[in-house]
């Protein structure tokens, strides 16, 4: 897998959410699972967590080394920031796609 150095988004008005989808760039089979991630990590990852790949390899794809956001905590609701509830952007987990 090649390795990801640093991604950086920055929006400075209003509130944003972004996906991200990782794919193994020697198989494009593989790709980000964020049901597994969930399952043995938490709903809510931060610095540490893995980002885990589908099946049959299931692996980590990469890992969390720096949160820029973690000074939020946790909110009233028992929230973090960076989250793997909902799914991503789907057309971009549909095999195929070309980016």
């Amino acid at each position: 897998m090649r390795r990801l150095l640093a991604l950086g988004r920055f929006d400075l008005e209003g509130p944003q959410v972004g996906d991200l989808n990782l794919w193994n760039a020697h198989d494009l089979t593989e790709r980000f699972y964020s049901g597994k991630t969930r399952a043995l990590h938490a709903t809510h990852l931060s610095t540490g967590d893995r980002l885990w790949s589908t099946f049959p390899t299931l692996r980590p794809m990469a890992t969390i080394t720096h949160d820029t956001l973690d000074w939020y905590g946790w909110d009233e609701d028992g929230a973090g920031v960076h989250d793997v509830i909902g799914l991503r952007t789907k057309f971009l987990t549909l095999p195929g796609i070309r980016l």
